[in-house]
């Protein structure tokens, strides 16, 4: 059968997080359900778009988890804005059902919290077939 391209724009707005300590003050993380149509190819691989702002004095990890799998662990320096895309197995997608986006910044070091990062526009591409 052949396959479409196609997307699913998952958060639109803009969210700043870390550090994830429990005494930290501000965002933690951000958690997203998102659906996705019933005719999702999970033979060909995905891919997540999203843009991000890291800023401070330090450097601030952050990790992306597609429904309890991690598909992205970075750490990134107090450097420009930036986009930023990765390339994962669209078996971890649920088609037509409901799926759990989390992102959230990680310690950077054992008594480090790290600095703080800006996400937004986060969009998943995947391929549907066609009949």
């Amino acid at each position: 059968m052949p396959t479409l391209a196609a997307y699913e724009v998952i958060y639109a707005g803009s969210v700043t997080l870390g550090p994830f300590l429990p005494d930290a003050e501000g965002q933690k993380d951000l958690e997203v359900a998102f659906d996705l149509p019933d005719d999702v190819d999970i033979e060909s691989p995905a891919i997540l778009a999203f843009r991000v702002n890291p800023y401070g004095t330090q450097p601030v990890a952050l990790e992306v988890q597609i429904n309890n799998a991690v598909i992205f662990n970075q750490t990134f320096d107090t450097a420009p804005q930036r986009s930023w895309h990765e390339i994962f197995s669209a078996r971890l997608l649920k088609s037509g059902d409901q799926n759990q986006l989390v992102m959230y910044c990680p310690a950077v070091g054992e008594n480090d919290p790290g600095g703080k990062i800006t996400v937004s526009n986060v969009v998943v591409f995947f391929q549907t077939t066609i009949p």
